[in-house]
């Protein structure tokens, strides 16, 4: 359903395996991709979609000293 309402909009749906991440990776992928934004202190929470009062910068790296 996704799909079609896409293409009513005329944007194309993919996914992963088109750019060779299999399937099963896409949950690791997208924790990477939170961390990846909380290391360049990026927000990594879209308000709109999540109902956020403001973008924030999620999780926390600690460094060893």
């Amino acid at each position: 359903m996704l799909a079609e309402r896409l293409c009513a909009l005329s944007v194309r749906l993919t996914t992963t395996e088109e750019y060779d991440i299999p399937i099963e990776a896409k949950e690791a992928l997208g924790f990477a991709l939170l961390a990846y934004q909380t290391f360049h202190h990026r927000p990594g929470n879209v308000p709109q979609a999540t109902g956020a009062k403001r973008a924030v910068i999620l999780g926390k790296i600690s460094f060893a000293s």
